[in-house]
């Protein structure tokens, strides 16, 4: 990868022209040239002095790439041939249905071609679908499909597909057979499961019905009515709580020596299996399961038994001597969370002994009293405990307290007497006679007059005869003892007043009753009343003033604070009544003036209650920041504002009476009569002033607009319109002769701008959890849609300050139209009642006020930090509302939240959620603690647990879930231990669990300083997510891919450790789209990356790795990027001591596209160093880029390179690295065996001879591969030397069938890597090339002969001054002994040719092996050979004899391993030279006549193990066991 100050370039030409079409074909290389550009002036553009270093190298790039690109160019819509079509199958009946579970049977004809005997075979090969049910095919071969099934008649068809579609589907039509076949029984059992699975809840056991929960799954199944349950059984099949429910589905009911302080039920998890018929589903469902209820009543019987006199006495004696109040427990212990019991007390006699609380604020816990009241006489009272089961400790779902035992004890005590006589009847009535008389009467309203009890005209003031004095100056009645009441009701009595109804049809008279109890002796007189009708000149009068203050109301209001009502300063002033004296009216303004007749304000509402809720009463305000509701106080805004103050106004006297009278016209016009003034409040600034605050406010909304389609958004040419608004306001306000009409003007422009803007915002998206249940939440809305307008559209009130603002009011209009939809938006108050102070009074259709809500897990306050209110609560987008109601009557739950809202992780990796507890209302004390003892559950979609744990002393849960999907985690359980309350607002946090990313390892080598790699990782283990954990930026499209920047990430984690963790970005940085800002600690972006030693147009975060690739990171030390990419050909390599290695150097500009690989770098200084860092060895790479070194000591050492050549000009270089062992060099401790490398053809055989090679040599995949063709040897011969080199398998393949290589190819050879076509297209298809270019590099190697095709071999081998096996090209078997012994293999004619001189005179071979007597390689060549080198030839009476010596020539036998192959064919014995190779083994010929001859030389030599290549139709494995001496 290059990267620096000046960009990237995105692709770069490939070498190849058919890669050339697949980037096009892709759409990436036409964008190199301006994405090159771009970064380079986008990314970098203020340093404008390296683009200019580096200009005219560019062009050079750029000019060189856009020629490469216009030569090769291809239209846009041009596509690559579709070799391998992929075919669906469906099967469908005569009537077109779907015909399940056929069987389908798909095969092709192959066709073989054998160049050895001329001879085309047919092969039928059978095809299996992938995992998406898909048939891979081929184009133009001839393909059958066969489909059966059981009822039907076998249809076969033949087709040749065609390439016109990658993919297409394949109808097939079966007949059914004998006729109508009667039709498969519906489904039953998958509508049933299906129900069941959607529900949400709790299956409930009840003790004493049911025994065994399978019974709860078939009660639910058989009550769903719309389905047929009828032959459905159900059985359990698991449980994870086995003590309480057996796997077998048995219930034991929760017995427990003491109940918990938080749950005494259990959720069981069970798992059910339902069936229907032989068939069956399974289902997992909770179970709940209460109290034993036998164990229970034995708890309350005990108690009820410890429940004595002694226990009640409390001072008192005896039960016949109560003289002081009795205690009475109520539950036993202390707590009421664990209490077994609870008892309920009544007297028989309150009057005497009467059951109190123990003190004003006392709860269960504290004891009941019977309270004394001592009688004249001794009194039996009789006290009777109830005692029955505590309910604080039930499950109200589960159990009610009354399935349980109530025990009743009776207590008969006599209440002694104080012995004062008896209260006489007479003597009472003579008290009522003297003290209450039809003279302590008076009109209510003294204005009516002097009381004439004949002629009543307004309502009666009654005697207050508790304030009533004998003439002793003593109280005469105690309080209650005087009752008032009248026998009709047109005198009604309230307290100390009668109500007089005067609409009668004539005089009437009506009895007022007064009573006097005392000591339940009672006596009464009565006071007869006679009512005058109502007159109507009474009523116009009454009507003539309610005219009058509806007229005048602003002069009521006003009492001349202001001028008028269009120039409102001062505070307004409320009215308790107006009336007339004589014809003045009068507005009274203080209880104490009131008259009690007259037009006075009625209130709003029915109770007080719903008046303080609202906030007013009798006076409301249209902006109550304005004009305050019911006080009318003024707080004078910054400009002139319109508003309007309203009240209702009734007759003191005759307006209540309205709804009695409903036809009477005059009396309706008494009762509610609404009445309003428009006002207009004068602002306290100027108008310009008003205008630049109007515009300040227009500028910030002007900042907050974020134009698009999202959430939140504005529409499109919002912003612009509103700052054309802005800037036509700001002429106004900048111009010194505009008026006030001109800049009001400006103002209201500038509102109505302001009103469309905010109009033109897209409804915000919230999360939305609603808990209507106990414990647990019941309705998720995620990315609800909420706007300001939600509301107000429904009929709730927002103050104009919150009209534009989204407030958790129009949250909940939202959330309650999403769970009632129609029924709410046709009645919202049915479900939602919210006033206009915003406190809630009803709430998903229950009238309640016990609830409370959060925003992001904070309860909301104000910037004073006072509390909101559900419309003036502002929310954002992106919020999470948590909603929920209190199922207790002392608020006192916990509010439980996570840490983590949104949670993603990997499948079976452990993830934490962090718990906090806060109490609410009960305690504000405390707030999100971490909460420990908490089980948190993670559950799919259907609700089913898959994960859970307890929280730890941090409120640390740590989680797994094992499959990838969507989930959901909350609390099911508090702590054990908790005290303070039984209920909690349940969590929600959504968890994403992704497949686990994949991990990879690659060779990686970082260079922080210049001329020397900082750090080497020989494997370095990489996952996809390692960028991602510590916040770097990777598209989606490589969210699962391992990049660079991933490796950059481990790499510097390992550099810096704890340092890096605390903060990653100071040592690696990087922007969104991958470009490094900072690497190796150091804020740059002179850096730059390789991937196999090579470039990369991409940046670290869409650079892919591949397993087994190398990585080279690397800071730039010179500014112009004049450096030098070197490489060894190795990383790693293990040889023995005292024995020479070779070491490839090249050399390459980093600036170069990833077309171009590095070339032979003749001179450098390449230095050889021990563990301690100390030069061992040190040589220059020769003109082929080899250095050699020969280690005598055993051990570890690193080759890199120190300089570069003398006279090279460049100013840095990228040091290259090889990690070398050195190991002893001993015999190997070999196993007696032989193994046989075989395959039912000759390509098989290759490919488990690559499988072998592949094991021994360790690898996962190879990284690259050799294929020759497997009808004709000459191309292959060499091609074993070039394996060797690039330890790579050789491949055979035949020219008419490529896909068996092909296959081998992809699984076992890293994409990206080279795959090598040893001979021309006549041999090897360009098929191959075609079908793996698009994920390797294939590179052809070929001549216009075969001596050409060897020569292109040998100088992709590098060959240079090895020694050299000399062959004729016109037989195989001397070049098979000889390419075994791992040396290059020169294929000669009769005569050098031309060609063959010019390469021998470029390099410097050590020795020349002429391999075969002077008939097969002249004495001729010989000569002009020893012109060159020193030769030797090797030869014998046969191609047998030859072969031995070519063995005992080279082979010590160290490794006590031969490699069989027949001498009759080159097949086997090709791929076998590369096996030899890695066995360090000679390749022996065999036959039937050379048995003998083998033999000999493995007891010489004591060869203990064979690999024979080939089965045994070839060589026998008798004539194994002859060769071997077995």
């Amino acid at each position: 990868m290059l990267e620096h100050e000046s960009g990237s370039c995105r692709e770069g030409a490939e070498t190849a022209r058919d890669r050339i079409r697949q980037s096009i074909m892709e759409k990436r290389a036409v964008i190199f040239h301006s994405l090159f550009l771009g970064n380079l002036l986008l990314l970098k553009g203020e340093k404008m002095e390296g683009v200019k270093r580096l200009s005219s190298r560019l062009l050079v790039i750029v000019l060189t790439m856009a020629m490469l690109m216009t030569s090769m160019a291809l239209p846009m819509n041009s596509h690559a041939a579709i070799l391998y079509p992929k075919m669906t199958v469906k099967v469908v009946d005569d009537s077109g249905t779907t015909v399940k579970n056929p069987k389908v049977e798909v095969s092709y004809e192959d066709e073989i071609y054998d160049s050895l005997t001329d001879e085309t075979e047919t092969e039928i090969v059978n095809v299996d679908p992938d995992l998406e049910g898909k048939y891979k095919l081929f184009v133009n071969r001839k393909t059958t499909v066969k489909v059966s099934k059981e009822g039907y008649e076998t249809k076969t068809e033949v087709f040749k597909p065609d390439d016109s579609k990658d993919e297409f589907e394949k109808t097939i039509t079966l007949k059914k057979t004998g006729g109508d076949t009667p039709e498969a029984p519906a489904d039953k059992l998958t509508p049933i499961v299906n129900r069941f699975k959607g529900e949400f809840g709790a299956l409930v056991s009840k003790y004493g019905k049911t025994n065994n929960a399978a019974e709860l799954v078939l009660e639910k199944i058989h009550s769903y009515k719309d389905l047929d349950s009828e032959g459905v059984t159900v059985k359990t099949v698991s449980s994870n709580t086995e003590s309480v429910i057996a796997n077998d589905g048995k219930i034991t009911y929760i017995k427990k020596d003491a109940p918990a302080s938080t749950i005494n039920h259990a959720n069981v998890i069970c798992t059910f299996e339902i069936s229907y018929k032989g068939k069956s589903q399974t289902v997992s469902r909770t179970v709940m399961v209460g109290w034993d209820v036998p164990h229970v009543n034995q708890k309350i019987n005990t108690v009820a038994d410890g429940i004595s006199f002694d226990t009640i006495k409390n001072g008192n004696t005896s039960e016949n001597n109560i003289v002081s109040d009795l205690k009475l427990p109520q539950i036993d212990g202390n707590s009421v969370m664990t209490a077994w019991t609870r008892t309920q007390w009544e007297s028989s006699n309150p009057d005497v002994l009467s059951i109190q609380d123990g003190s004003q604020f006392a709860g269960l816990n504290t004891p009941k009293k019977a309270v004394v009241k001592q009688p004249k006489k001794d009194t039996v009272v009789t006290l009777t405990a109830r005692t029955g089961v505590n309910d604080s400790i039930l499950n109200e779902n589960i159990q009610k307290a009354d399935e349980f035992n109530t025990v009743t004890k009776k207590f008969t005590l006599t209440v002694k007497g104080s012995g004062e006589e008896e209260t006489k009847p007479e003597d009472l009535q003579a008290l009522l006679d003297k003290y209450i008389t039809v003279n302590d009467l008076k009109y209510f309203v003294k204005e009516d007059g002097v009381f004439d009890a004949n002629n009543v005209v307004g309502d009666i003031q009654l005697p207050r005869y508790t304030k009533i004095k004998d003439e002793n100056n003593k109280l005469v009645f105690k309080n209650k003892e005087i009752k008032y009441s009248t026998d009709d009701s047109a005198i009604t009595v309230n307290g100390y007043r009668a109500a007089v109804d005067r609409f009668q049809q004539e005089n009437k008279t009506v009895n007022l009753t007064v009573s006097f109890t005392r000591d339940n002796v009672t006596v009464t007189k009565k006071i007869p009343l006679k009512i005058a009708v109502i007159t109507d000149a009474e009523l116009d009068a009454e009507i003539k003033a309610m005219d009058y203050a509806k007229a005048h109301f602003f002069d009521g209001i006003n009492d001349g604070a202001n001028a008028d009502k269009d120039s409102i300063k001062e505070n307004l002033h409320t009215f308790y009544e107006f009336h007339f004296d004589g014809e003045k009216p009068v507005w009274v303004y203080t209880m104490a003036e009131k008259t009690g007749r007259g037009i006075v304000p009625v209130s709003y509402f029915d109770s007080s209650w719903e008046a303080e809720t609202n906030g007013y009463s009798t006076f409301k305000s249209s902006n109550r920041d304005v004009i305050a509701h019911q006080n009318l106080i003024v707080t004078r805004p910054a400009q002139n504002t319109k508003l309007t103050v309203t009240a209702w106004l009734g007759s003191a006297k005759y307006g209540d009476l309205a709804k009695k009278y409903p036809n009477n016209a005059k009396l309706q016009k008494l009762y509610k009569q609404e009445v309003s003034v428009e006002l207009t409040v004068l602002g306290k600034s100027s108008k310009k002033d008003v205008l630049s605050a109007k515009i300040n406010e227009a500028k910030n909304l002007v900042a907050a607009i974020s134009e698009g389609d999202k959430a939140g958004e504005y529409a499109k040419g919002t912003k612009h319109k509103l700052e054309k608004a802005i800037a036509d306001a700001e002429a106004v306000n900048s111009d010194a002769g505009a008026d006030a009409e001109k800049v009001e003007a400006a103002i209201k422009a500038l509102e109505k701008a302001m009103k469309e803007a905010n109009d033109a915002q897209n409804p915000i998206a919230i999360s939305a959890i609603v808990q209507n249940e106990s414990n647990a939440y019941t309705n998720v809305f995620g990315g609800l849609k909420v706007s300001p307008k939600e509301a107000a559209n429904h009929g709730y009130f927002k103050s104009e300050a919150f009209a534009n603002k989204t407030t958790v009011l129009d949250a909940l209009v939202a959330i309650h139209h999403e769970m009632y939809g129609a029924e709410f938006d046709e009645n919202p108050e049915k479900y939602l009642v919210v006033p206009e102070n915003g406190f809630i009074n009803k709430i998903f259709g229950v009238s309640t006020s016990d609830l409370g809500y959060y925003v992001n897990n904070t309860y909301p306050v104000d910037e004073k930090g006072m509390g909101t209110v559900a419309n003036t609560t502002v929310l954002n987008n992106g919020d999470v509302l948590n909603i929920f109601r209190y199922f207790n009557q002392d608020y006192k739950a916990i509010y439980m939240s996570f840490d983590e809202k949104n949670v993603e992780t990997k499948a079976s990796q452990e993830f934490s959620l962090t718990l906090k507890g806060e109490k609410t209302l009960a305690d504000w004390s405390k707030k999100k603690d971490a909460y420990a003892g908490a089980k948190v559950a993670v559950k799919d979609a259907e609700g089913n647990i898959v994960a859970e744990a307890v929280t730890d002393k941090d409120g640390v849960a740590k989680l797994k879930v094992d499959k990838a999907g969507k989930y959901t985690a909350t609390v099911t359980a508090l702590a054990e231990d908790e005290t303070v309350s039984k209920q909690f607002i349940a969590p929600y946090a959504e968890i994403t669990v992704k497949e686990k990313a994949p991990k990879i390892k690659i060779f990686a080598l970082a260079q922080a300083q210049k001329n020397a790699y900082t750090k080497a990782y020989m494997e370095l283990e990489v996952s996809a997510d390692e960028a991602e954990k510590y916040g770097y930026t990777k598209e989606p499209a490589y969210a699962n891919k391992v990049t660079i920047l991933d490796a950059m990430v481990v790499i510097h984690r390992d550099m810096y450790g704890a340092k890096f963790e605390e903060n990653p970005k100071e040592y690696l940085d990087a922007a969104p789209n991958g470009w490094i800002l900072a690497m190796f600690g150091e804020r740059t972006s002179d850096v730059g990356y390789f991937i196999n030693n090579r470039s990369t147009t991409t940046l670290s975060s869409d650079s892919v790795l591949e397993n087994g690739d190398r990585l080279n990171i690397f800071k730039y030390f010179d500014r112009d990027y004049f450096a030098l990419f070197m490489s060894f050909d190795k990383t790693k390599i293990e040889t023995e001591a005292k024995t020479v290695f070779t070491l490839k150097l090249d050399g390459m500009s980093t600036f170069v596209p990833p077309s171009e690989e590095g070339s032979p770098y003749e001179g450098g200084k390449v230095v050889l160093k021990d563990e301690g860092n100390n030069v061992v060895a040190e040589a220059k790479s020769d003109v082929n880029g080899l250095v050699r070194f020969n280690v005598d000591k055993p051990g570890k050492y690193v080759a890199t390179m120190e300089s570069l050549a003398e006279g090279d000009t460049h100013a840095c270089f990228i040091a290259p690295y090889a990690e070398i062992t050195v190991k002893e060099k001993e015999k190997p401790e070999v196993k007696e065996e032989d193994v046989r490398v075989a395959g039912d053809t000759r390509y098989d055989t290759a490919y488990k001879n690559a499988d072998a090679l592949k094991k021994q040599l360790g690898l996962e995949m190879f990284d690259s591969a050799v294929v020759a063709c497997g009808t004709n040897y000459p191309d292959a011969l060499s091609a074993a030397y070039l394996a060797k080199v690039k330890n790579a398998p050789l491949l055979l393949s035949a020219p008419r069938e490529v896909n068996g290589t092909v296959d081998y190819i992809r699984k076992n050879v890293t994409k990206g890597k080279t795959v090598y076509l040893v001979g021309g297209a006549d041999v090897l298809p360009e098929q191959i090339k075609t079908i793996l270019g698009s994920d390797y590099n294939v590179k052809r190697l070929e001549g216009d002969d075969r001596f050409l095709t060897n020569l292109a071999v040998l100088k992709e081998a590098n060959v240079n001054n090895e020694e050299i096996m000399v062959c004729s090209g016109f037989g195989y078997a001397d070049a098979l002994s000889a390419a075994a012994t791992g040396r290059p293999v020169m294929l000669v004619g009769k005569t050098l040719s031309k060609e063959q001189k010019e390469f021998l005179a470029g390099i410097s071979p050590a020795k020349f092996y002429i391999v075969g007597g002077s008939d097969v390689v002249s004495d001729g060549i010989k000569a002009e050979l020893e012109a060159m080198r020193i030769v030797e030839r090797i030869s014998g009476e046969d191609r047998y004899e030859t072969a031995l010596n070519v063995a005992k020539k080279f082979f010590d036998m160290s490794s006590s391993t031969v490699v069989l192959a027949t001498g009759d064919g080159y097949a086997d014995g090709l791929v076998g030279s590369v096996t030899a190779i890695a066995n360090k083994a000679p390749l022996l010929l065999a036959n039937r006549n050379n048995i003998k001859g083998v033999a000999k030389f493995v007891k010489e030599t004591g060869a203990k193990r064979s690999i024979v290549m080939g089965g045994a139709d070839v060589i026998s494995n008798e004539a194994v066991k002859a060769m071997m001496g077995r």
